[in-house]
């Protein structure tokens, strides 16, 4: 055999063997895709866990969530993951501790994407909320106000939550800043500033934030409710002629409401002297 023939043969040999390696390698990668879809490292796992979960098993759900939490290669997916795992502890094994857990760390390692992210802070406040943590709550409403093209309605919701912890004055801070960032709340939440105000014994403040609200929406249940709030400062501050007049105006009716606040004013102007 001539040496041009040897090395054709060897050629033909070696192409041979390359077509077999590139057809096993196919294979390899084809079963390595197959075992990915099927295990607990892509979104076809967490379909699976739907499936359970609509058949009941809610704690094969959440383990093969948290096998896909742990082991999926991206981090859009583990977030994906710690998210629903999160919804399972907190919607139907009433494990709201457990909740926050998954949730904090979802927050921590990120991967999740503005909108997961603003679902995450939402199902996280309302696991504090259950577990009685107020001040945390509020944070999360912060955090969700800062990501959210809303952010009035989660500043509102971060209010009522520092009040419930004793901070009126982060309260009207939020509820300030609701107002500015949505006129079209502004009237609502200068109403729970008055209320805050009054609550803390700042009947001048109260006042002036009912005043406003009154004129932000003079519309009758607000301006109701505005001209009761600016007679309670009025009353509060001894100017008990003036507080009946906002009584009257708030509702010339019968009105159960403005007549115990009318029979308020008038006990308390027959005990003590009124204001100048």
């Amino acid at each position: 055999m001539t040496a041009r023939s040897r090395l054709r043969t060897y050629l033909v040999r070696l192409s041979t063997h390359a077509h077999l390696a590139v057809l096993a390698l196919g294979m390899v990668l084809a079963c390595a895709l197959l075992t990915a879809g099927l295990g607990p490292t892509t979104p076809l796992a967490l379909d699976r866990a739907e499936r359970s979960l609509a058949q009941g098993d809610v704690y094969g759900a959440l383990a093969t969530c948290e096998q896909t939490a742990h082991w999926a290669p991206l981090p859009s997916w583990r977030a994906q993951a710690r998210y629903r795992a999160a919804t399972l502890r907190a919607h139907h094994l009433d494990q709201p501790a457990q909740a926050v857990r998954e949730l904090r760390t979802l927050l921590h390692h990120g991967g999740a994407d503005p909108q997961l992210e603003a679902l995450a802070l939402q199902l996280l406040a309302e696991s504090l909320e259950i577990r009685g943590k107020h001040r945390q709550v509020a944070e999360a409403y912060e955090r969700l106000a800062r990501i959210s093209p809303r952010p009035a309605l989660w500043l509102q919701a971060a209010a009522l939550a520092w009040e419930r912890t004793g901070r009126p004055d982060r309260a009207l801070l939020r509820h300030a800043g609701a107002a500015a960032h949505d006129p079209q709340l502004a009237a609502q939440a200068l109403l729970a500033m008055g209320r805050i105000s009054l609550g803390v014994g700042r009947s001048d403040k109260a006042y002036a934030f009912y005043a406003a609200a009154l004129q932000r929406d003079p519309s009758h249940e607000q301006a109701r409710l505005a001209r009761l709030g600016m007679a309670m400062a009025l009353d509060a501050m001894g100017r008990f002629e003036q507080a009946l007049a906002e009584l009257d105006e708030a509702s010339p009716e019968r009105d159960r409401a403005i007549g115990i606040a009318r029979d308020r004013v008038l006990r308390r102007a027959a005990e003590e002297p009124t204001a100048p």
